[in-house]
């Protein structure tokens, strides 16, 4: 599942124009696809993002967040990832790309939901990206 997890990060940032050099709080959205307002969501949640300037810049910031607690936080990081590939192809009019990204995105939430269960658990049972994505918000 990790080795899942950086294949998506490096992929979409070079397929974006590069890795991270600067950010910016939660820049302005203008994803309006399918699945826009759990894109919108998503990124909302982890403001330290930024789309390149441009395709061919190298000066996008792929969202961080601490997700290694638990399986489902792998798939909460790879939906906010794909929540970002959607704006970013956006803001470049690639709008084919970009709800292909966001329709990924719901297929990684469809997964950390089927990871979540009403059974107790042993441990805290709390995972690092609850804050982002809490089991069944979508329903």
């Amino acid at each position: 599942m990790s080795n899942r997890f950086f294949v998506a990060v490096t992929v979409t940032a070079l397929a974006l124009g590069g890795l991270p050099s600067r950010a910016r709080t939660a820049p302005e959205q203008t994803y309006s696809g399918p699945n826009s307002e759990w894109v919108s969501r998503l990124l909302i949640r982890v403001p330290e993002w930024s789309c390149p300037s441009s395709p061919m810049a190298s000066d996008a910031r792929p969202p961080r967040m601490k997700a290694d607690s638990c399986v489902r936080d792998a798939y909460v990081a790879a939906a906010v990832l794909q929540a970002w590939a959607a704006e970013c192809y956006s803001r470049f009019e690639q709008d084919e790309r970009a709800a292909q990204a966001a329709e990924e995105m719901a297929n990684e939430l469809d997964h950390a939901d089927s990871l979540c269960s009403d059974r107790p658990s042993v441990g805290s049972g709390s995972c690092d990206t609850t804050h982002i994505y809490r089991c069944g918000e979508r329903r």
